[in-house]
């Protein structure tokens, strides 16, 4: 796939190519509807085929494109006075996390992923976050600001989790459930945004991820426009038990691949 002499997948065959699209389309899709979720399945799947380095940079890309189509619904229902101190939070931390993710072997950063990706499921699994928070004041600001840190560092460097991990403090703080999709909506487009800055800032990105998000828009716009219109008819609930376990499985074995490649 090349477009102005720029190759978007060197080496990939076109199946590959296409289990790619279908891959972004199925987290776009679960993006539309949640408002937030898509970043580890991409990330996920896609580092079965892509380098993680590479898996990483362009989950993080083509989901800034993604969550700046649904920002109306962000600013028009999303409550900034919660979102705010995350973002602070997260964007302090979120530096020293692309320092990291810039200089960790590829190998290191395939176990990182797995590790992270096993945790965020096992957390939303258990809803050990919610029964960690209870020991929390969750009410001062320094709740979310840490959270925010926190986030900032790990999402940094694994490239997802972040939503699982914010989303208890955020069904908390927020009332309804499309105030719920629409600050996660904030949220998640300002993390994926200053992300992709401090990409450029380290070096790392290329004219190739600009070309594969031509490839990949439409796939992207269709998962976002289904899901979103999905999200009032369809109860998360009764599905995303079935994909979690899904993410947990993918992780236990990319966990396993990024082993075996330091053995």
């Amino acid at each position: 796939m090349t477009l102005f002499g720029i190759e978007a997948f060197p080496g990939l065959s076109p199946l590959r190519i296409g289990t790619l699209i279908f891959i972004y389309f199925g987290s776009a899709f679960v993006r539309g509807i949640l408002g937030f979720g898509a970043g580890a399945p991409t990330l996920l799947f896609s580092a079965f085929i892509l380098p993680p380095h590479e898996a990483v940079i362009l989950s993080v890309f083509i989901s800034t494109f993604a969550m700046l189509t649904l920002m109306p619904a962000g600013l028009r229902y999303g409550k900034i006075r919660i979102a705010s101190p995350i973002m602070i939070g997260f964007a302090a931390a979120s530096i020293l996390g692309v320092w990291a993710f810039a200089n960790l072997r590829a190998d290191w950063l395939t176990l990182v992923l797995g590790i992270l990706l096993i945790l965020a499921t096992l957390g939303d699994l258990t809803d050990v976050m919610t029964r960690f928070t209870k020991n929390l004041d969750i009410t001062k600001p320094s709740v979310p600001l840490g959270l925010g840190f926190v986030s900032g560092f790990l999402g940094s460097i694994g490239g997802a989790g972040i939503g699982y991990f914010l989303s208890v403090y955020i069904r908390w703080a927020t009332d309804k459930p499309e105030i719920f999709r629409a600050t996660n909506i904030l949220i998640s487009t300002f993390t994926n945004v200053w992300r992709v800055f401090w990409f450029a800032i380290f070096g790392l990105l290329a004219w190739h991820y600009a070309v594969a998000l031509v490839f990949f828009a439409p796939a992207v716009l269709a998962g976002n426009f289904i899901g979103a219109k999905a999200a009032g008819r369809l109860s998360p609930q009764r599905y995303f038990r079935v994909f979690q376990f899904v993410l947990l499985i993918g992780a236990i074995i990319l966990t396993l691949k990024g082993i075996r490649g330091l053995i």
